[in-house]
């Protein structure tokens, strides 16, 4: 899981904010009203969609937004569920660092079996622990993956849950996620035609995704290969062998 590093709310987010109190009638401070202000609802899209490099906080799968004509692909979700915001009354569905961007765009009538839609209202208020979060600063750590693309076993309960919950291991998104590892692969292997060509393209590979990270996190622009984190396993993994073969 690939950890999001959040930054400062857009000013139109917190210009919105001002002046607005949980329950006021004409000035509420919740997300049913957010939603209503495109212009704030349209800066954070394109805040969260630039923290996170064009990825799923959840999937590392890739999502769109296109600025002329606007086209979202992408929902905003709320780490800390909406539900669990409403009932605590103290306006964090509409706070920023609760706010990341995720598969799937809203309204769709697909059910989805994975990410977002799978975790729904998951965790409740006094099952908080049993999450890891994108934004934890260990969560890369506890929720990792193999150099086929599978998730990495481990003895944490609280990953297993997760990985549950958001549904890492279903279908299709384990096929999904398998598939571009494989096509990476392919793409050191069978362009390099020796062990020391395929050795040269794997860390190069690998630079451009740390690279790209180290821009969005000194605040830049960058977008991100889909499933980065699998992607980069797989990169060291085989850069490890190749070293070794290659001496």
């Amino acid at each position: 899981m690939r950890r999001i590093a959040k930054g400062r709310s857009p000013k139109l987010l917190s210009d919105w904010r001002q002046g607005r109190n949980v329950g006021c009638p004409s000035m509420p401070l919740d997300y049913d009203a957010f939603r209503r202000d495109a212009a704030a609802r349209a800066a954070v899209e394109d805040s969260l969609f630039r923290e996170q490099g064009g990825l799923c906080a959840y999937t590392e799968m890739r999502i769109k937004l296109e600025t002329e004509p606007r086209d979202v692909g992408f929902h905003i979700e709320h780490v800390k569920a909406q539900a669990i915001c409403r009932d605590e009354g103290q306006g964090e569905d509409v706070d920023y660092q609760n706010m990341v961007a995720a598969y799937p765009a809203p309204n769709q009538k697909a059910k989805c079996s994975f990410g977002a839609i799978a975790k729904g209202d998951w965790p409740s208020a006094d099952t908080q622990a049993d999450f890891v979060s994108p934004l934890g600063v260990n969560c890369e750590d506890r929720i990792s993956f193999d150099h086929r693309g599978g998730l990495a076993k481990s003895g944490d309960l609280a990953a297993h849950k997760t990985i549950e919950k958001l549904g890492l291991e279903n279908e299709p998104l384990d096929t999904f996620r398998r598939e571009a590892v494989s096509a990476t692969r392919r793409q050191v292997e069978e362009s390099a035609g020796s062990p020391k060509r395929a050795l040269k393209i794997a860390v190069k590979m690998l630079r451009n995704i740390e690279a790209a990270e180290q821009t969005l996190a000194d605040g830049g622009t960058a977008l991100l290969p889909q499933f980065a984190s699998a992607q980069k396993a797989y990169l060291k993994w085989r850069i490890k062998k190749l070293r070794y073969a290659v001496g």
